[in-house]
């Protein structure tokens, strides 16, 4: 099952406060991505959608993606600080230490919005 698609991702686009940053080699092969959003009302960043390739996984790469959705939320904040969040799936507790390792908490608890994809 997959949780987007190109048109989501195309229409995602349309919106200039939302960004695909992708890590590429000098190859230019894709290492990886993230989704990154910022909402201007609210004054706080969200990324998610991030992948690694697999032969990239442990090379820092997933981390850099972050740093930059962080960063790129931080041009658009102008200065001071910002919330920055990544909604995550409860069931995968494995994912959690990741991102705390890189300074983020668990906050609210929400329903997931595919459960079809939690049954397979």
């Amino acid at each position: 099952y997959n949780r987007t698609s190109v048109e989501a991702a195309q229409q995602a686009l349309q919106d200039p406060d939302t960004e695909y940053l992708v890590a590429v080699d000098g190859s230019d092969d894709i290492m990886g991505a993230v989704q990154v959003q910022w909402n201007h009302k609210e004054g706080k960043g969200e990324f998610g959608q991030l992948a690694v390739a697999e032969r990239h996984q442990k090379k820092g790469i997933g981390r850099a993606l972050v740093r930059a959705a962080e960063d790129w939320c931080a041009e658009r904040k102008g200065f001071g600080t910002f919330t920055m969040q990544m909604p995550l799936v409860s069931a995968r507790e494995d994912l959690f230490p990741y991102y705390e390792s890189q300074g983020y908490v668990r906050g609210e608890t929400v329903p997931f919005g595919y459960p079809e994809m939690l049954s397979g």
